[in-house]
C-alpha cells in the first residue's frame, strides 16, 4: 500500500503506528487502534460540594480539585498522546482550562478571545496537533455541563432559565474554539511560509568565486515554482554584486521537462540583458537529449563546457589575461 497510505489510514482510525529499528536486525512497525467504549452522552450526577445561596463561579470553586481530577481522568487518553509528540506538562493544559472557567463564570467574552488567541499560538509553538486540543476541548466541555448540571440541580431552577444559561454558555464556548483554531492556523501558517522563504534562499546558493564572477549549482529536481524563484534570486544577486559571469552548474539535475527548460532559457536572457555571461556546465545526457528534441540550440544563447571545474579553470586564464 506504501508508507504514506498506511499512515493516513490508521490515523482515519485513530490509530498509531510505532517504529522500532536495529542496524543489521531489522524494523518493527507495531500498529495500535483503540477499543470502541460506549460512552454515555448524558450528564452525570457528581457527589460534590453545595451551599445554599452559592453563586456557580462560588460553587466551581469549592469543587475546583475535584474537577481537575475528573478532567485529568476522563483526559488521560488525550495527555498520554500529547506527550508522545511532545514533552508535554499536563499541568499547563489544567491551568488554561481552570482560566477559562473563571473568564465564563465572570462573562468576560474579551477576556475569553484573548485567551483563546495565546492559547491557539502557544498550542501551535509546542508543535501539538490541532485534532488533540479539539478532544481535550469536547472532554473539558462536557465536564463543565456536568458541574452546571449539578449546580442548577440543587437549585432547582426553571427550564427556561436553564436553556437560556445553555445558549449563552455554549455561545461562548464556540466563540472561544473558533478564535483558538484561528490563532492555532495564523501561527502554524507563519511557521511555514517563514520555513518557504528559508528554502527557497538556501535553493538559490550563488557563491561568488571573484568579484566578477560567480557559481550557482543547482541540485535536485526543478518545478516551475523553484526556477521562477532561481530567476528571482539570481536576477537580484546578479544586479547587487555587479558579476560579469556567472555559470551555471546542473549536474546535480538529473532530469527537466520542457516547462522548467523555458524558464531556464528565461533566467539565461534575463541574466544577458543585466550585461553578464552565462555558461553553462555539468548537463546530462537525459537534459541534452530534451534540448536536442525541441529543436534548441543553446549556442546562441549560452557557452557550454562539460564540467564546473572546467569552466573555473577556463575562466580564471582569461581573467588573467585580462
Amino acid at each position: 500500500m506504501g508508507l504514506t497510505q498506511v499512515y493516513t489510514t490508521v490515523y482515519d482510525h485513530q490509530g498509531v503506528i510505532k517504529v522500532h529499528s536495529e542496524i543489521n536486525v531489522g524494523t518493527t512497525f507495531t500498529l495500535y487502534f483503540p477499543i470502541p467504549i460506549k460512552q454515555e452522552l448524558g450528564v452525570v450526577k457528581l457527589n460534590l460540594m453545595f451551599e445554599e445561596n452559592q453563586e456557580f463561579k462560588e460553587f466551581y470553586l469549592t469543587n475546583q480539585k475535584k474537577f481537575a481530577d475528573l478532567l485529568s481522568e476522563e483526559g488521560s487518553s488525550v495527555f498520554e498522546r500529547m506527550k508522545e509528540t511532545n514533552d508535554f506538562d499536563n499541568q499547563f493544559l489544567l491551568a488554561a482550562t481552570h482560566k477559562i472557567i473563571l473568564l465564563l463564570n465572570d462573562t468576560d467574552e474579551y477576556g475569553l478571545i484573548m485567551h483563546a488567541k495565546e492559547h491557539g499560538r502557544n498550542w501551535a509553538e509546542l508543535n501539538l496537533e490541532l485534532i488533540l486540543i479539539m478532544e481535550w476541548f469536547q472532554t473539558f466541555r462536557k465536564l463543565y455541563w456536568d458541574f452546571i448540571y449539578n449546580y442548577y440541580e440543587n437549585k432547582q431552577v426553571e427550564h427556561k432559565e436553564f436553556f437560556e444559561l445553555e445558549r449563552l454558555v455554549n455561545y461562548k464556548l464556540d466563540t472561544y474554539l473558533k478564535h483558538f483554531a484561528s490563532s492555532f492556523s495564523e501561527y502554524t501558517q507563519q511557521v511555514i511560509l517563514s520555513q518557504n522563504e528559508l528554502i527557497d534562499d538556501l535553493s538559490v546558493p550563488i557563491i561568488p568565486i571573484s568579484n566578477e564572477m560567480a557559481i550557482l549549482p543547482i541540485v535536485g529536481s526543478v518545478d516551475t515554482r523553484r526556477a521562477k524563484n532561481i530567476q528571482l534570486k539570481s536576477l537580484e544577486q546578479i544586479h547587487k554584486q555587479n558579476f560579469q559571469h556567472i555559470i551555471i552548474d546542473l549536474s546535480g539535475v538529473a532530469y527537466m521537462d520542457t516547462g522548467v527548460l523555458d524558464h531556464l532559457f528565461n533566467i539565461v536572457n534575463g541574466i544577458r540583458i543585466q550585461g553578464c555571461q552565462t555558461v553553462l556546465t555539468g548537463i546530462r545526457p537525459e537534459i541534452t537529449n530534451t534540448i536536442v528534441e525541441l529543436g534548441i540550440d543553446l549556442h546562441e544563447k549560452v557557452e557550454t563546457k562539460g564540467t564546473l571545474q572546467q569552466a573555473i579553470a577556463d575562466y580564471n586564464v582569461s581573467i588573467l589575461k585580462s
